[in-house]
């Protein structure tokens, strides 16, 4: 769990928030485009025993996914997507940010429902989610990693 949150505060440090010009007139909320890459490999599920780091980082995604504003956008990339070489550069799973109960709880059960590879863990998911920041027009980009960081770069 320790090396978990370190990794996810590292990259957080790493990869600040890439501030836009372009502010919000109407209510002063700012937009976020938040890009979210999940580590759904082997070592997130078993690693010499059964871990739970793997519900631990779902289970932060459900959150995150839940408190999306009005006009945030959740993009997430499953590094096992990125295991074999593809080089698909769209999110797995997209989710709009809403004030309406039914929009919220859609996004958590979309998450939830969400049934991954299980694959490996290269870092080139990280790239492709950092490049996708770079096209985003809202005023605030982040970009979130959540991984044990046992990176393994066969790919991308």
């Amino acid at each position: 769990m320790k090396s978990l949150l370190m990794c996810v505060m590292a990259f957080t440090m790493l990869f600040t928030p890439v501030q836009s010009k372009a502010k919000s007139v109407e209510t002063n909320i700012p937009s976020k485009s938040i890009n979210l890459v999940y580590d759904d490999s082997g070592s997130m599920i078993y690693e010499n025993k059964e871990t739970d780091r793997w519900c631990q980082a779902k289970y932060a995604m459900e959150v995150i996914g839940a408190m999306l504003g009005e006009k945030d956008t959740l993009n997430v990339y499953y590094m096992s997507s990125y295991s074999k070489g593809e080089k698909d550069t769209k999110p797995q799973l997209q989710l709009q940010g809403s004030t309406n109960g039914s929009v919220v709880e859609n996004n958590v059960q979309q998450i939830h429902n969400k049934v991954t590879q299980n694959g490996g863990t290269p870092f080139g998911a990280v790239k492709v989610a950092y490049e996708g920041l770079k096209q985003a027009q809202t005023d605030e980009k982040w970009l979130v990693v959540l991984t044990d960081g046992k990176f393994k770069e066969r790919a991308i």
